[in-house]
């Protein structure tokens, strides 16, 4: 079982217990008052620049309150938790979404009734909220956000008649007002008297498009509800206006199954009267280079058959089965819930839920009561794909002996991403979902507010795990696991075993960092420690979202560091390198981000060195002098008062005599130890 540090974070709202823990393994205790619902939905985690923001619904005797709370890496504490409002039960839940300027937006679900809209006052800041103002009348939101700023909300919508529900999608622009409804699907008049759900798994991709699975579960026999499901895909070219099928048919709305692509779909009888879902998606990405991943799971097919969906060149869906891979590792285990996410580096995450496969099943199908009792024989893992699905591998998470109750991952929401260098966050609760008094729903003879004010319910410690990485150069073990497998055979990648007896020193940079990193380490062998950052740090906007992790709260003497070549590397609108492109993060963000790196670096006990931008050949279409010249002056300014030493990495190599370069960007062996001389150089003047 995963060794964790536990730490109760705030047992009554309003006080606040600061964690005194270290970075590894930490589980934090963030209520102890959560809902029998309490980290349902997606959109509960948000990390952004430094600090990690986490919602949750908390129930006393007042009623259901949704919560949120701000975890700040740099400090390792968490501020006061701060209430968004008052929910009519508990389906009337919280999500989060921030936008490109660290503005955090919140949806305050309803059930069949209002639902709201605030955001934060202040970027990246958490105590202060607008008053919350009505959206539209549904139930179940997501909100999701577009690279530009526009946000997406879509939740099951009502009408006037029962058979008038459906799925609704709502959009606002920056700065705007959020739009009038547009019913995406439909539910059938002939289902219309039954409950009926429309559960949406949903991405935004780096170039604006939304892709989406959207589950039907409606309609009911003698048997119970749920007698037509269907899980189907369909996308979104321009942001909403027009939605397609895999093979680019249009698809006029509100649309019913049949005008989707349908992944799975039955009619049959139920085996009880209120059943969990049969058939039902369980996660939407879309990876950096525009490629979706749908997946979802068909009880029908067999228990805990779960499928990856992708489309192929000719418009045709493929899918790929994956539950074999846990089945293996856990043959007497099924999956009963799985989610999903994808990291920074297009690593696909899914946790899945394994319950054990025994009699409380229902002919291979799960049953209400296995979900609403409190259990501790279930396990929770990862399953990992680091090449864009072409192959999967276990990772185990939680062990049985303690209760996990619908966890929500850490996901892209917005402007923010899942760091490439540790596994996603996770919130979930202890304790069990059932209703107040103990039921599988309401009683429906008293209100909730008279059943909350009678006492007749049960709270759940509500729990964030993952949040704070290991330190990834403690152990070889972990160091492996927080490089990417594409780099684990690079020389520059190897562990370093820990001296405590020298200084250390932390070389962060792109792959000209990583070409003579191992000559920086020879030069100063004995005199200092030299570690690199576990990945190809890339730009200036990974380095902000990944600094606090390759820091690791280590106390180093000398921190070495350039942003740059990936920066000015010109792009198309799509993110693919062009010549007639852009420089992928224009000279204002390139700005913004190195204030925030050096604000951040100012604030550790190390000397800072910023080395150059490093020329490119003439000869290399995606990369030009002038802008990289540009960045360099712009960084020059930024370090002008700041206790920041300079090492000209780029001066060395235009002013060498013979090219160095191997391709016109990278460097030879002579050019590799060329810069390694002078980056060893400038950091034995800056160690004490």
């Amino acid at each position: 079982m995963r060794s964790h540090i536990t730490v109760v974070l705030s047992a009554r709202p309003g006080k606040n217990r600061q964690p005194n823990a270290d970075a590894k393994g930490t589980m934090y205790i963030i209520s102890e008052q959560g809902s029998e619902r309490a980290t349902s939905d997606n959109g509960k985690i948000i990390t952004f620049q430094g600090r990690t923001h986490v919602t949750w619904q908390d129930v006393t005797r007042e009623g259901y309150f949704n919560r949120v709370n701000t975890f700040d890496h740099a400090t390792s504490e968490w501020k006061d938790p701060v209430t968004l409002n008052v929910g009519v039960d508990n389906h009337a839940r919280s999500v989060l979404a921030v936008d490109p300027d660290g503005i955090l937006h919140a949806i305050l679900g309803g059930h069949a009734t209002e639902v709201q809209w605030c955001h934060t006052l202040s970027p990246n800041e958490t105590s202060s909220w607008t008053d919350p103002v009505p959206v539209g009348v549904g139930t179940y939101p997501a909100l999701f956000g577009g690279p530009d700023g526009t946000l997406y909300l879509a939740m099951r919508g009502q009408g006037p008649e029962r058979h008038d529900r459906g799925l609704d999608l709502y959009h606002r622009p920056p700065g705007g007002s959020w739009s009038s409804p547009l019913r995406l699907v439909t539910l059938a008049e002939e289902y219309g008297q039954a409950y009926a759900g429309f559960n949406t798994q949903m991405d935004v991709s780096p170039g604006g498009a939304l892709h989406a699975t959207v589950d039907f579960y409606e309609g009911e026999d003698e048997a119970g509800r749920g007698l037509h499901q269907a899980s189907c895909y369909v996308h979104s070219p321009d942001g909403g206006i027009t939605w397609k099928r895999a093979n680019g048919t249009g698809v006029t709305l509100p649309a019913r199954p049949e005008d989707l692509d349908i992944l799975a779909r039955t009619t049959r009888s139920r085996h009880e009267l209120l059943p969990p879902a049969e058939i039902y998606g369980v996660g939407m990405v879309v990876d950096s280079m525009e490629h979706p991943f749908a997946f979802y799971m068909d009880h029908g097919v067999g228990p805990g058959h779960c499928v990856m969906v992708t489309p192929g060149k000719d418009g045709q869906l493929i899918g790929t089965p994956i539950s074999h891979y846990w089945e293996h590792a856990y043959p007497d285990m099924r999956a009963t819930e799985c989610r999903t996410t994808i990291r920074e580096d297009d690593s696909i995450c899914l946790l899945v839920t394994l319950t054990p496969f025994d009699d409380e099943w229902h002919d291979g199908k799960p049953t209400r009561f296995m979900s609403m009792r409190e259990r501790r024989d279930i396990r929770m893992v990862w399953l990992l794909s680091e090449d864009r699905g072409a192959s999967f591998h276990v990772q185990p998470f939680l062990e049985p002996g303690r209760s996990y109750n619908v966890p929500s991952l850490e996901r892209t929401r917005g402007a923010n991403v899942v760091p490439a260098d540790r596994l996603p966050a996770v919130v979930y609760f202890d304790g069990s979902r059932a209703y107040p008094g103990g039921g599988d729903y309401y009683d429906e003879t008293v209100t909730v507010a008279e059943m909350l004010a009678s006492g007749g319910f049960r709270t759940n410690n509500v729990i964030l795990d993952g949040l704070t990485p290991s330190n990834p150069y403690g152990d070889e073990a972990t160091w492996f696991r927080a490089v990417p497998q594409r780099l684990h055979d690079h020389p520059s990648m190897a562990w370093v075993p820990e001296d405590s007896e020298l200084p250390s020193v932390l070389l962060l940079g792109d792959s000209i960092s990583m070409s003579y990193t191992l000559g920086v380490r020879n030069l100063l062998r004995g005199t200092a420690q030299v570690f690199r950052a576990p990945d190809n740090c890339r730009s200036t906007r990974q380095t902000v979202e990944c600094l606090e992790l390759w820091l690791a709260n280590q106390d180093w003497t000398v921190i070495h560091i350039n942003c740059g070549i990936h920066d000015i590397t010109l792009m198309n609108d799509e993110l693919v390198a062009d010549a007639t492109g852009r420089c992928q993060i224009p000279a204002d963000h390139y700005r913004a981000n190195l204030t925030r790196i050096f604000g951040r670096l100012d604030e550790t006990k190390a000397q800072i060195i910023w080395a150059t931008t490093t020329p490119v050949g003439d000869h290399v279409p995606i990369r030009k002098n002038t802008d990289i010249d540009a960045y360099n002056v712009i960084a020059d300014e930024l370090i002008s008062g700041r206790k920041v030493q300079v090492d000209d990495l780029h001066t060395a190599v235009k002013s060498h005599e013979t090219s160095l370069w191997s391709d016109g960007v990278h460097f030879t062996e002579e050019g590799a130890e060329l810069l390694a001389r002078q980056a060893a150089e400038a950091v034995r003047l800056a160690l004490p």
